[in-house]
């Protein structure tokens, strides 16, 4: 015990730790609010998603890892990518931003949640988890880049305790068109719209290596080849 009119320092500082425990001092403080011009804004205030926009509770990663996985590989083969937020509970029926639980938030650290994702992708995803806040709750943001060069498949198959998001060597995710939902490929449209955009930037490669080289396309050779391809008519993909 302290004689009195002596102060124990260790007392003092337990005391002045737990007001500010209490007072919400365990996490990062003075994080302004989301801007308006950013593109997160929204997609949190009126959350409703999209193929591009997806929305998870407040879970702990071991929980949520495999829907992620999934989501993420998904999310890459997507023109654009897309982004997954993580705060936003969907089990009231509407979408309600109730923000990240503080316990949860350490799991989502960014280079756990890359190595995650890319044990199980090829090529791997490029992603970043952004932790961001609105009228004092707490939301993690993953947003995720269309792929580079080649779509991203499943190139390593996930353990059995994925359950039904697991998936299998050679597996496409993509973001259906008919409901918001992340699938693996199994119709035509999808399959055309992953292999468009791979098309279109490896076509894009071509012609930069051309123009690096010094090559240039022979005059009127983009009128002739407009001729050739008008007589093939529209495709139906």
């Amino acid at each position: 015990m302290t004689p009195r009119g002596e102060t124990n320092v260790e007392e003092l500082a337990t005391s002045t730790l737990h007001i500010l425990a209490g007072q919400g001092y365990g996490r990062q403080q003075g994080m302004p609010d989301l801007d308006q011009g950013d593109p997160l804004f929204p997609a949190i205030r009126r959350p409703v998603e999209t193929r591009d926009t997806e929305y998870k509770e407040s879970q702990p990663l071991d929980v949520l890892k495999w829907k992620l996985v999934k989501s993420c590989m998904a999310m890459a083969n997507l023109r654009g990518g897309g982004r997954l937020i993580i705060g936003v509970n969907q089990r009231s029926g509407a979408l309600s931003p109730d923000g990240v639980h503080s316990e949860n938030e350490p799991d989502y650290d960014q280079d756990d949640l890359l190595a995650l994702v890319n044990r199980y992708a090829r090529p791997p995803v490029t992603l970043t988890v952004r932790i961001v806040e609105d009228s004092g709750k707490r939301f993690i943001a993953i947003e995720v880049q269309e792929f580079e060069r080649t779509p991203v498949m499943c190139g390593v198959p996930t353990p059995p305790e994925a359950g039904s998001d697991g998936l299998q060597v050679g597996n496409v995710p993509v973001r259906s068109r008919d409901r918001v939902a992340t699938t693996r490929i199994a119709d035509a449209d999808l399959m055309a719209e992953v292999l468009e955009i791979a098309a279109e930037k490896r076509a894009a490669q071509i012609i930069a290596t051309a123009q690096r080289i010094g090559l240039r396309a022979p005059e009127g050779a983009a009128a002739a080849f407009a001729a050739e391809r008008d007589e093939f008519g529209d495709f139906n993909w």
